[in-house]
């Protein structure tokens, strides 16, 4: 799979909050929980990070022609949970709607973490070949 699943991006998130607030590993999960449910905006930029191309088009379509996976309305604005994300996750990587990271990544027959394994190791040489 090309893109970033479920478990992928939520490692990743969990990896930056305790990088960039300096927490540890149970603080950054609370933290992590508590940004569901997400706003359609916030989802857009999830998938888009994930390697889909989400756009406000594509959930308007998605949430009218799939009511039944379409995220309730509260206060006017769709409150989506992990689970609607990943619906939409699912039915947007099936239609083929990939960012152009996600496309090389499948044209090379990788997934995201093989990538950043391979971006890590590559990242280790430089700087073994910096120290030398």
């Amino acid at each position: 799979m090309s893109t970033m699943t479920r478990q992928e991006y939520d490692g990743e998130r969990l990896r930056v909050l305790m990088t960039g607030l300096g927490v540890n590993e149970a603080d950054a999960r609370r933290h992590l929980a508590r940004e569901y449910p997400k706003a359609t905006g916030a989802v857009i930029d999830e998938l888009r990070v994930r390697g889909l191309d989400a756009t406000e088009w594509r959930v308007t379509t998605h949430c009218t022609l799939r009511p039944d996976l379409a995220p309730p309305i509260v206060g006017g604005s769709r409150a989506w949970g992990r689970q609607h994300i990943d619906d939409f996750a699912n039915e947007l990587e099936a239609q083929g709607r990939l960012m152009p990271s996600a496309i090389y990544r499948a044209e090379l027959g990788v997934s995201w973490t093989e990538e950043q394994a391979i971006l890590a190791r590559i990242r280790a040489e430089r700087e073994a070949n910096h120290v030398a």
